[in-house]
């Protein structure tokens, strides 16, 4: 389908499963276009993003506009002649003038069942919400925030070990293993387009730094998906000693074990911190137990559990005292 002329709109690593499958499928893009490079890091080094790297890597020409509703950039999209437009996690809201400029129209690659989390936050949202199946929703984009027609979807199990980014990868995976056939069925002719469901529309924004507040009074399962959930952004925090502690990875305890038995540990309060095996780091929570694995203070390094566990003392509580 080398006739088919799609441009590509996408920045992170998410995107660039989805602009692989469309160069192995014979359906390499006319251009990509990305968000503008920006630094990285504590040297601040200008990267070029995951998206434009692959582009550069398959000779696409690519634009990063810094701003795309100026005449300048949609007379250029409209200089490629563009028959479809496909987006993956681009980061920018289309106008309606570059929507209506190919003649099939633009497809977004959605991570998440719509439409059940429209907007900006699908992946983190569904791991902080104890989710069991995630997916991508391939939609006809319109106006309305993520609220276009369905035109495929697919899902997977959302496993335990999974935080935002291993689960970013594996949807990005996962889309595109979906997209070229999804467009080859669309020029075909052979797509049946789905409403959504208005009335099952759920939405999220981009997480603040407040999500991230642990509270010790929810179960243990909770606080565990909200640490994954928050990784690395804004990431999951307390307080222990007058200092802010970020939680990076934790894991729930069976509290039926002969290990947790052997401890005799019958009452505990939310945030208590409980005896534990050497090296591990227990606290209580509203609902069982919580082992925190890897947590930093503030201006410290990242540690394991077992390399500072001894520091924090039996009975003591992780209490976050804001001003």
């Amino acid at each position: 389908m080398t006739d088919l002329r799609i441009i590509f709109m996408g920045t992170p690593e998410y995107a660039t499963y989805s602009l692989q499958a469309l160069i192995e499928a014979d359906l390499k893009p006319v251009l990509c276009v990305s968000q503008p490079d920006k630094p990285w890091g504590r040297k601040q080094v200008i990267l070029p993003t995951p998206v434009k790297e692959l582009a550069v890597a398959n000779n696409i020409p690519v634009l990063q506009p810094v701003k795309i509703k100026t005449a300048e950039f949609q007379e250029n999209l409209a200089d490629y002649r563009p028959d479809l437009i496909v987006t993956a996690a681009y980061g920018r809201i289309l106008p309606q003038n570059i929507l209506d400029l190919p003649r099939l129209g633009c497809i977004n690659v959605h991570g998440s069942l719509l439409p059940r989390y429209r907007g900006a936050s699908p992946v983190q949202q569904s791991i902080i919400n104890g989710d069991e199946i995630t997916g991508i929703t391939i939609l006809r984009m319109t106006m309305a925030m993520d609220a276009g027609d369905i035109l495929r979807q697919a899902s997977i199990p959302l496993k335990d070990e999974y935080n935002v980014a291993t689960l970013m990868t594996e949807l990005g995976k996962l889309g595109g293993t979906v997209l070229p056939g999804t467009i080859k069925d669309l020029v075909a002719g052979k797509i049946s387009e789905i409403p959504q469901d208005e009335t099952k529309a759920t939405y999220v924004s981009l997480l603040d730094r407040s999500v991230g507040k642990i509270d010790f009074t929810r179960s243990a399962r909770t606080i565990f998906n909200l640490v994954r959930g928050t990784d690395p952004w804004p990431g999951a925090y307390t307080g222990y000693n007058g200092k802010r502690l970020k939680i990076y990875r934790s894991h729930v305890i069976d509290t039926h074990s002969a290990e947790v038995g052997k401890y005799n540990i019958a009452k505990y309060f939310p945030g208590e911190i409980l005896p534990a095996p050497k090296g591990e780091l227990w606290v209580g929570t509203g609902d069982g137990i919580l082992a925190l694995d890897e947590l930093q203070f503030t201006g410290g390094k990242r540690l394991d559990a077992r390399d500072c566990a001894h520091n924090f003392a039996v009975g003591s509580s992780f209490v976050l005292e804001e001003n």
